[in-house]
């Protein structure tokens, strides 16, 4: 579903894949994300050309929901430095099989498919500046390490990635930093934003930065309080159970059950390593 936020700002929720939006400057279109699905990809193109030609294009992470329709569209594409290395090391053939088993039609028209990489890296944060709009990015470690976050000083809209996800269980990856996340969502707490606009989820306001802060830690203190009776990974994967939390997640039961496993892997491992080094 498309949903204009502003007079210039365009954002789609609701389909398979990330959120993605795009921004419409006074010379042409920027994008932030783009769509998963080879269908979407299309309807969203014609979409755009209603407002110009694409310009740029920001992806916010490196999981290929957020930057497999990149192939698809015009534009100079701008990302974490991160991000550009871990595209680098994906076989497209992940994102094709999706095809083959999701939308087989569409596999003859996505030809000699391949990613297309960033063009433009940044470490910590950029401005840019084009069509009279200012696009701030500010890395935000926490779903991944290269997270980027896309603010909107006119709109005072914020593109959070999966940083922030809504009505759904959080994906607690095991690249992901938990302690860095929780510092990158008080950062974002600090913005002047009015409209978050979650990786996944619909669209919210700035409340959903302590929701999600409270998410992540109700996850850190089930799964301590787990480890602090002596029990093993093993042990702690089996006895912590926060499933009910996520019972009208819009997925289904098989992929929430194993996001379940995965984030108390990658919390249950965090937690150890932390405790590590506090004793050395």
């Amino acid at each position: 579903m498309i949903k204009k936020i502003s007079e210039y700002l365009y954002v789609e929720t609701g389909v398979r894949g990330c959120n993605h939006g795009f921004v419409v400057t006074d010379d042409s279109v920027v994008m932030i994300d783009t769509p998963f699905m080879y269908s979407n990809s299309v309807s969203w193109r014609d979409e755009i050309a209603r407002h110009g030609s694409v310009s740029y294009i920001i992806n916010t992470e490196p999981h290929v929901d957020h930057f497999s329709g990149n192939a698809f569209f015009e534009g100079v594409v701008i990302a974490h430095e991160g991000t550009r290395q871990t595209i680098m090391g994906i076989s497209p053939m992940e994102y094709l099989q999706v095809l083959a088993n999701e939308e087989p039609d569409s596999l003859p028209l996505v030809g000699d498919y391949r990613f297309r990489l960033p063009d433009i890296t940044l470490a910590e944060r950029m401005q840019l500046h084009t069509g009279g709009r200012v696009f701030q990015l500010t890395a935000f470690p926490g779903h991944t390490p290269y997270q980027v976050a896309v603010y909107l000083p006119e709109e005072k809209a914020l593109f959070t990635s999966d940083n922030v996800v809504s009505n759904t269980i959080p994906f607690i990856t095991p690249q992901a930093h938990v302690f860095k996340w929780l510092e990158s969502l008080r950062q974002m707490q600090k913005m002047d934003a009015d409209y978050i606009i979650p990786g996944h989820g619909g669209i919210q306001d700035k409340s959903c930065l302590q929701s999600m802060i409270n998410e992540l830690q109700t996850w850190l203190e089930t799964v301590r309080s787990v480890m602090e009776q002596g029990m093993s990974l093993e042990e702690t994967q089996k006895e912590v159970n926060l499933l009910d939390r996520y019972r009208e997640a819009p997925l289904p039961k098989e992929v929430v059950a194993r996001t379940h496993d995965m984030n108390v892997i990658t919390v249950y491992r965090e937690l150890r390593k932390r405790h590590r080094a506090r004793e050395n």
